[in-house]
């Protein structure tokens, strides 16, 4: 009878610790979260019919770099009296001349939407996969004149 008691207290002890993980083997690592999004912020300066400091942007477009993965705050002021957007056209697209965004709105990718003249404001665009993207003001007559690139970097 004791050894019955004694063998049905090892079985137990025995699943008691293969059931607590007691095998002594290194443990899994724990899955680890995707990365998230890094913020990053650009300053955009709008006057009427450029953006940046010189009225060259169809010849010399200013630039700004954001890394992938960020989400980015777009910083827009508006210097002019006419009202202005900052539009990121989609990788490979063309953008008609003249641009009418009633016809041509599938050509852009994302938008901050219109920033009165005088006014400033901030927008949120999700995180772009990297290359290097078009943007153009939407508003009727301003583009060719008024465009830029944005880099986003690997």
């Amino acid at each position: 009878m004791k050894f019955k008691l004694f063998a049905v207290l090892a079985v137990l002890g025995t699943m008691f610790l293969a059931a607590c993980g007691g095998g002594g083997g290194a443990a899994e690592p724990a899955a680890q979260a995707p990365a998230a999004a890094q913020p990053a912020s650009i300053a955009v300066v709008m006057h009427d019919i450029y953006y940046g400091e010189t009225n060259d942007n169809a010849q010399t477009p200013p630039t700004w770099t954001v890394p992938a993965n960020a989400e980015i705050t777009v910083n827009m002021d508006n210097k002019g009296v006419l009202e202005h957007n900052w539009a990121v056209v989609k990788q490979g697209e063309e953008v008609p001349e003249p641009f009418v965004e009633a016809d041509n709105a599938g050509v852009i990718l994302e938008d901050t939407g219109l920033v009165p003249g005088g006014q400033t404001t901030s927008a949120q665009i999700p995180a772009l996969l990297p290359g290097e993207y078009k943007v153009i003001c939407t508003v009727v007559g301003h583009y060719p004149l008024m465009q830029g690139r944005l880099v986003v970097t690997e």
